[in-house]
């Protein structure tokens, strides 16, 4: 099934992800962040929780891999779409859930 939120559209069996009518080219790492963080859509998911489902591993404390990635992740969504992947100060990183 597809995964739609706003103008972003991912297609998980052909790990595609759609900004209205253009596919984003996403690294593997970049698509697993989008597609953990927009099914866990309006809560907060934690640095460690997502270095865990993608290292399958804990993370060290001075690791900033997950920052990366995500800075690299906004700067492919653009400004318009960007804005919906939210930091959450000392916690980590959120999908605002689209407004019906």
């Amino acid at each position: 099934d597809e995964l739609t939120l706003g103008p972003l559209r991912l297609v998980p069996v052909q790990r595609e992800v759609w900004l209205r009518d253009q596919r984003l080219d996403l690294t593997e790492m970049e698509y697993d962040i989008l597609e953990l963080l927009t099914r866990a859509a309006g809560r907060a998911v934690t640095r460690d929780e997502l270095f865990g489902a993608l290292y399958h591993r804990q993370r060290s404390s001075v690791e900033r891999t997950i920052d990366v990635h995500v800075s690299n992740l906004r700067r492919k969504l653009g400004e318009d779409a960007a804005g919906a992947l939210q930091t959450v100060r000392g916690v980590g990183y959120r999908m605002r859930p689209s407004e019906r």
